[in-house]
């Protein structure tokens, strides 16, 4: 009886909790791994004992290991910190840290498939746990790997990914079906050579003092834009949000190469201001990243851009900080298309330009639950008439020398046409030329 109902009840939360493209419904990367290691045990014993789980609960699981392939970054093994993180970790079976999410993408894979989606590595542990010695020693056992992942939109869930082959963002943009629990549309995580250049905060603690109870929750800490100092949802508890702000996207755009790539979405958090918030991501081959953030609407309203970047030696000029991080030099430059300010916060203090509400929870980082570490947070406020339009490019590997006006962004042999700032879409067309190659979108 036990056994018939806890089949019963896996299989309904399976159809219930995993979204069809792969994704999950607590909207949290740490609690998508969680929900992993549940099932690939819940599986690896079922078979173990001759009472298999149902083909379709198999299919949702395969369906949710692709998605944590897809959000792995291959050269560290982590992914976007992303949502509630708790420090939950079910399967503690290997020696790699908590971040590292090989393990279960490992595990899963090998349950499922019978196939290693990486190569073996300390990762490999959690197969002899739960399918011994000869998960690791038959080589009849099928070890074909899948590939590198490849730039995917889980539109169910509303993530989206480009990729280059040492260079990934991770684009948030849901239609919310479930609760979110952290107010971040249109965040963006960019990474670089196993580095997480512009990332997310974390969580730090739910419970804690002041500010801090579940502070890195609000809008104001993610690589996304506040209106009028404001969330872009009502908070109504430490884990409850209201009126969700609702995400809308584009298809993305992609050059016959796949080196340019054009990702558009848009946001309704602020439509009682009667204000819209719309993002463009362009990704051009290994170096560069342009974001192009439009924010819509009438009359005069307060704009802030944020950036949360690693903390490392960092030299700030007119419209331009370098960055001197592990995977090598990282520049940022910005644009405004009204007056605005800048502004560096280092953990939780102003170190250059003007104060901005909420600076004490900026510059700060949590990748593990109850443990928080120093970062850079960039701001760039505007107090201005709507339309507003903010430009940023990042340089990987070199200090670009972006060139910004109203209707084009000129940058080393690159020519990106905007359209009017409020139109939509942002980008029109991008030119670039390397190596007597020219391509076009």
């Amino acid at each position: 009886v036990w056994r018939k109902l806890g089949r019963k009840v896996l299989e309904e939360e399976a159809a219930r909790q995993i979204y069809d493209d792969g994704s999950y419904l607590h909207h949290s990367v740490n609690y998508h791994r969680l929900m992993l290691d549940d099932f690939s045990w819940a599986l690896a014993l079922g078979v173990r004992n001759g009472y298999p789980l149902s083909s379709e609960t198999a299919r949702k699981v395969e369906a949710s290991m692709e998605f944590l392939r897809q959000m792995l970054d291959t050269a560290s093994g982590k992914a976007p910190n992303y949502g509630a993180n708790d420090g939950a970790l079910v399967l503690p079976l290997s020696s790699c840290a908590y971040e590292d999410f090989r393990p279960a993408l490992q595990l899963s894979y090998f349950v499922c498939k019978k196939q290693r989606a990486l190569e073996p590595g300390p990762w490999d542990e959690p197969l002899l746990w739960l399918a011994g010695q000869s998960a690791i020693q038959d080589s009849s056992l099928q070890y074909v790997l899948p590939g590198a992942p490849a730039s995917a939109h889980f539109s169910d869930g509303g993530y989206f990914t480009l990729r280059g082959k040492e260079t990934w963002g991770m684009v948030r943009c849901a239609g919310y079906k479930d609760r979110p629990f952290q107010a971040d549309q249109l965040h963006l995580d960019l990474w670089w050579r196993g580095e997480n250049i512009a990332h997310d905060a974390g969580t730090f603690l739910y419970n804690g003092e002041g500010i801090w109870q579940n502070g890195l929750a609000h809008t104001i800490t993610h690589n996304t834009l506040t209106v009028d100092d404001r969330d872009q949802m009502t908070r109504a508890s430490v884990f409850l949000w209201l009126d969700w702000a609702q995400g809308k996207t584009m298809p993305v755009k992609r050059s016959s190469s796949g080196g340019i790539e054009v990702w558009q979405g848009e946001h309704d958090g602020y439509r009682k201001l009667g204000v819209t918030h719309r993002r463009t991501v362009l990704r051009v081959g290994e170096s560069f990243w342009l974001v192009a953030d439009d924010v819509a609407g009438e009359g005069k309203h307060a704009t802030r851009l944020h950036w949360l970047l690693p903390e490392c030696p960092h030299t700030l000029t007119d419209n331009h900080l370098l960055l001197e991080t592990n995977a090598g030099m990282a520049g940022i430059s910005w644009w405004c298309s009204g007056p605005s300010q800048e502004s560096l916060v280092a953990a939780g203090k102003l170190v250059h330009g003007n104060s901005n509400p909420g600076d004490e929870l900026c510059g700060w980082y949590s990748s593990v639950y109850a443990k928080k570490e120093p970062g850079i947070s960039l701001a760039l406020r505007s107090e201005t008439e709507l339309p507003v339009r903010f430009v940023t490019v990042f340089g990987l590997g070199r200090s670009p020398a972006a060139k910004v006006y109203q209707d084009k962004i000129t940058v080393e042999g690159m020519e990106v046409q905007l359209s009017a700032v409020g139109e939509s879409p942002i980008i029109r067309s991008v030119h670039t030329e390397s190596g007597g190659i020219r391509e076009v979108m």
